[in-house]
């Protein structure tokens, strides 16, 4: 009998030990995306606080953006929300004569 609850005592420690190990697994293996973050934000914030002009941050965002997609693939572009609500504005409504409706 004292062999069965030496068992049920030994179960949740090895649940646990294993929660554990894999914490610290996926800790180690996961790359640490804040430091890549906190480089573009010390990059924008130099050039805000240390160009000669003034500019605007979202504007620097968006070109930064920009750039990254076009290295990756030619065809893909960043659109601002301000953007991408005119182009809906723009596609609203219908055509006549040749059929056409969006």
């Amino acid at each position: 009998m004292s062999m069965f609850k030496g068992r049920i005592l030994l179960y949740p420690l090895f649940i646990l030990l294993g929660i554990m190990i894999g914490i610290y697994l996926t800790r180690s293996i996961q790359p640490q995306p804040k430091s890549q973050e906190n480089k573009l934000n010390q990059i924008i914030n130099t050039i805000d606080n240390y160009y000669v002009k003034d500019l605007d941050k979202s504007e620097i965002e968006n070109r930064i953006i920009n750039t990254m997609l076009k290295e990756l693939d030619p065809h893909s572009s960043y659109i601002t929300k301000e953007e991408n609500q005119t182009f809906k504005d723009d596609m609203k409504g219908s055509f006549s004569g040749i059929g056409i409706e969006f």
